[in-house]
């Protein structure tokens, strides 16, 4: 995953997924967030293999795009980006956490509808049964219906 921040604002000006971290795919990310947003005068990166690569570095001087990189080991130096990635990460999981618990109480509200119209059709079909025998004691009493 990629994304170009802008410092200033803290927009996100550009972003792409994908599952390598190819230059190509890199140079193309930022083509799609420059379209989209217009050309930045400074790109800070880290100094992954992809903004390190001849393609990457050459595609930002031919757009008179200066080049900027974190020091080696300075951790502080992407701190707005790093933060971006720790929002996105909690959210996605805290997302599917609630999808999780959200499918949990569907199936659960499922199951308790089937064993609730089970209990009621149960409950239903004990009580005609028990009016029937009401009804036969009563006719039995009254001497209308012969049993024997």
């Amino acid at each position: 995953m990629i994304a170009f921040l802008d410092v200033y604002s803290r927009k996100i000006m550009g972003w792409s997924i994908s599952n390598s971290m190819s230059k190509q795919w890199g140079v193309a990310a930022l083509k799609k967030a420059i379209a989209a947003n217009g050309k930045p005068k400074i790109i800070n990166s880290d100094q992954g293999s992809q903004f390190t690569s001849a393609m990457w570095t050459q595609y930002l001087e031919s757009e008179n795009i200066l080049i900027s990189m974190d020091g080696k080991g300075r951790t502080t130096d992407n701190t707005r980006i790093e933060r971006f990635w720790k929002t996105l990460n909690t959210i996605i999981f805290i997302s599917t956490q609630a999808i999780m618990v959200l499918n949990f109480l569907k199936e659960f509200k499922n199951i308790l509808l089937i064993t609730t119209r089970k209990s009621i059709k149960l409950h239903i079909n004990h009580r005609i049964k028990d009016m029937k025998n009401q009804l036969k004691i009563k006719l039995l009493n009254m001497n209308f219906i012969n049993l024997t």
